[in-house]
């Protein structure tokens, strides 16, 4: 009869000090979800300046949009003391995103309301073989990568234009410095052309406040856990 060991149970029999440095210096870093949205219930949404959703032509995903040369606002409050926020989305470009190029440049924007812009680029979605740009990994301006760079799906939303599968989905985690209780930030669409034609959406939204103790209290934690480990061995 085979025999399992839990695997927390084993490192910390073979690394003593690595589970004490743990106790110590786990807390180094928390992470704390404050707010998580896939927007697949109907109800009100307080905290979003707009409440449109749509629901994609496959697979039936219902998302934050579609949004055309916007700007939608969540805005949240009572956060708990930290001094880090990490936002998570995905982002659904929808149909013919010209990127760097005329028409566009067809941008998208997140920005901390009273803070810093913490995203800035192009994107491109279009038929195969286009020659088209996109500035994203890099920000607006700094880039020309080939369009659909990054993207984490292709063509599964179930969109088209004339015809040709047309819809890329790209996942976003953008950590960015912040204190205070109160958070609001924009998403931004610009230089799109009409909404049927080009469009974006949000889903899977997350915020997690992340606090990080001063590099004195980290020097203590890691005295502490040598200290608890030399008593131990005595």
């Amino acid at each position: 009869m085979e025999r399992y060991v839990h695997a927390g149970a084993l490192a910390r029999r073979r690394a003593p000090l690595a589970a004490l440095l743990a106790a110590g210096l786990g807390a180094s870093a928390s992470a704390e979800i404050v707010y998580s949205n896939n927007f697949e219930s109907s109800g009100w949404m307080p905290e979003w300046t707009s409440n449109a959703r749509s629901t994609t032509p496959i697979s039936g995903r219902t998302f934050l949009g579609e949004f055309n040369n916007d700007a939608v606002r969540l805005n949240l409050g009572d956060l708990t003391a930290h001094t880090e926020v990490t936002l998570s989305f995905d982002f659904y470009a929808i149909r013919t995103w010209d990127g760097n190029t005329w028409p566009g440049p067809d941008n998208f924007a997140v920005r901390v309301v009273g803070g810093d812009t913490i995203l800035d680029t192009t994107f491109v979605v279009s038929e195969p073989e286009n020659w088209r740009t996109q500035s994203y990994p890099a920000p607006t301006g700094q880039g020309e990568y080939a369009q659909r760079t990054g993207a984490v799906e292709n063509n599964t939303l179930g969109y088209t234009w004339k015809g040709i599968a047309c819809d890329a989905v790209w996942h976003m985690d953008l950590t960015f410095a912040h204190t205070g209780p109160y958070l609001a930030l924009d998403f931004i669409g610009s230089g799109l052309q009409p909404i049927d034609d080009e469009s974006w959406g949000l889903d899977n939204v997350q915020v997690s406040v992340n606090s990080v103790p001063a590099p004195g209290a980290l020097a203590l934690a890691g005295l502490g856990a040598a200290s608890a480990l030399r008593r131990k061995r005595r």
